[in-house]
């Protein structure tokens, strides 16, 4: 988890839709999203959460 804030450059800006695209990809775990979309771990799933949304178990 704290790979993704060293990548991560996104922080604090909208989300896209794009990036609620991958949200949405359920083949994929929290942190490959978040490395994916240059955002935190923690804002991946905490927007996930937001949107009722769910990630591949680690």
């Amino acid at each position: 988890m704290d790979q993704t804030v060293k990548e991560a450059v996104r922080r604090h800006q909208r989300w896209t839709p794009e990036e609620l695209e991958v949200l949405g990809d359920t083949g994929k775990t929290a942190i490959e999203k978040a490395l994916e979309l240059k955002r935190t771990f923690n804002g991946v799933m905490a927007k996930s959460i937001e949107q009722g949304l769910s990630s591949k178990a680690p």
